[in-house]
């Protein structure tokens, strides 16, 4: 099912979670010859899609290359591909990507959004239209007001949240008492979520004049 709901929060949480997942640009790009909008978070795989009639439409925001402790609830994009019906589809939500197996092929996980509002998030809007068996996404308000005024496309909700920007101004790590960047999370390895433990070093994040107690991870490498 495909979220309908829209909120505008800002949380320590997401600040931490835009931080450490690896955010990368979601291309679009479309075919009017086949009637297939197609999404890549790859510019060459772009470039390649353009050699067989696709045109560039521009950026969708940014998603995760990875998931993160600090990103509760992250979910995985998946891509699909129905080579009879020349429509790529992108789904986040499991059982609707296995339904979908009956006519697409899964082509994998594209990258990571957020299933709520939050930190520099907008949502991903979602449409298909049966008529030129195409499903289209965007995170334009303005664009998605013109395609329900014109009538092709079915709206659908929101699939995810993604992020507008890959900035992380005004987030730093507080990491036992000395203020912080960035940290190498690939370094260190997840022990536990739960403050409990107090043998191990514990990462917070300030975001704004807010302290959050995001993960609790150890110094030794991985």
């Amino acid at each position: 099912m495909v979220s309908t709901t829209r909120q505008t929060t800002s949380s320590p949480e997401h600040c931490a979670c835009k931080n450490t997942i690896g955010l990368t640009a979601l291309l679009r790009s479309n075919n009017e010859g086949i009637r297939d909008h197609f999404y890549t978070t790859d510019v060459q795989e772009q470039l390649n899609v353009v050699k067989n009639g696709y045109a560039i439409e521009g950026q969708m925001g940014f998603i995760g290359t990875s998931e993160s402790c600090w990103c509760p609830g992250i979910l995985s994009l998946y891509r699909m591909w129905s080579a009879s019906a020349h429509d790529h589809f992108y789904t986040t939500n499991y059982d609707e990507m296995l339904n979908a197996l009956k006519d697409y092929k899964l082509e994998g996980t594209m990258g990571y959004c957020m299933p709520e509002p939050g930190y520099d998030l907008v949502p991903l809007h979602r449409f298909w239209s049966p008529s030129r068996h195409d499903h289209f996404y965007t995170i334009s308000e303005d664009e998605k007001n013109q395609v329900q005024q014109k009538g092709d496309y079915n709206y659908e909700g929101i699939q995810c949240y993604v992020w507008q920007s890959n900035s992380i101004k005004g987030c730093y790590y507080i990491i036992d008492g000395v203020r912080s960047e960035k940290i190498n999370v690939s370094k260190i390895r997840v022990r536990s979520q739960s403050p409990s433990d107090v043998n191990e070093s514990i990462y917070h994040l300030r975001c704004a004049e807010n302290v959050h107690y995001a993960c609790k991870l150890t110094d030794e490498s991985v």
